[in-house]
């Protein structure tokens, strides 16, 4: 019976730390959010996220998937938010919720932001966050086909 309180504890604590992790990134993002009028919806949402710092060979490759699967990319359930204005076409931009961060704060705010970065939300808070890495373009078109089909 001990044995199985423990594990339960164990569990819960896991649950819990996890829980207020996602919280504290959750606030980090909707701060940021804020700044540029815009705020985690209620519907499960994926953020494309791109900064000016990012290994631009990494990101063009993953880019490039993008428009290979351009008609993937149907409704407003994506978002993409970028300080690079030379990363995306018209295409993709007509096809999501674009913005330009032009002041460049993306770059700066405390995610750990990784080349591109994916981050799942829903019930306005982070679920996931995703770093890709240059050969994970199957792997980035999975997630907005997700998306997509919503």
């Amino acid at each position: 019976m001990l044995k199985i309180i423990t594990i339960s504890t164990t569990i819960l604590i896991l649950i819990s730390c996890n829980s207020k992790h996602n919280v504290a990134k959750t606030e980090i993002f909707s701060n940021y959010l804020e700044k540029i009028d815009k705020k985690i919806p209620k519907e499960k949402h994926l953020y494309i996220l791109t900064t000016r710092l990012a290994c631009s060979g990494c990101v063009h490759q993953l880019v490039n998937s993008i428009e290979k699967n351009i008609h993937i990319l149907n409704n407003k359930n994506i978002s993409i938010i970028t300080s690079n204005s030379k990363l995306f076409s018209e295409d993709i931009i007509s096809r999501v919720d674009y913005y330009l961060d032009v002041e460049e704060n993306l770059d700066y705010i405390n995610l750990d932001l990784y080349n591109i970065t994916l981050i799942e939300t829903k019930g306005g808070y982070i679920e996931k966050i995703i770093y890709l890495k240059i050969g994970e373009g199957s792997k980035f078109i999975d997630y907005i086909k997700k998306y997509s089909a919503t």
